[in-house]
């Protein structure tokens, strides 16, 4: 079994940098007619991950979003705590219909996403985590991202 080094410890609000879609991401979207739509909970999500690598991350992930809805749509987001955990689930819908593209390409990757899925693993496992392709508490299908919480921001920096 393969080991990966340690990441560096950074703890950052997940919901904060949902939030903060880096401009890359945005830009990739909007050429592809891809809004987003982001549920977010009030209360801060805290992990730990770099800047760079959730960057690194998303960036993944909109591409297999772009690929997945080639006719446009919405990328939904929702975020939330479940019980130690973070939980993100990214879904996919269609312009014309509810699609299951994010979570097809992304539970069965071929030439154009195989990379962005390995990436998308790398980094999740790094940091003690899980990405696959699972119903979202809506019942969407679509990818769902697990990271384990941190102690809170604020007792952090007390």
């Amino acid at each position: 079994m393969q080991t990966h080094p340690s990441p560096p410890s950074t703890r950052m609000d997940l919901c904060q940098m949902l939030r903060d879609v880096p401009p890359a991401c945005m830009t990739l979207l909007q050429a592809n007619g891809i809004a987003l739509d982001q549920r977010l909970p009030d209360e801060p999500l805290p992990v730990d991950v770099g800047d760079h690598e959730w960057e690194l991350l998303l960036a993944n992930v909109s591409r297999i979003a772009c690929l997945a809805m080639q006719g446009g749509g919405t990328l939904q987001l929702l975020a939330r705590s479940e019980g130690s955990r973070a939980v993100v689930h990214f879904m996919d819908v269609g312009r014309d219909a509810c699609t299951t593209g994010l979570a097809q390409l992304f539970g069965k990757p071929d030439e154009r996403t195989a990379g962005c899925v390995r990436a998308c693993e790398y980094i999740v496992h790094r940091h003690g985590g899980r990405i696959y392709a699972a119903p979202s508490s809506l019942g969407s299908l679509g990818l769902t991202l697990r990271l384990p919480l941190r102690p809170s921001l604020s007792a952090a920096w007390q």
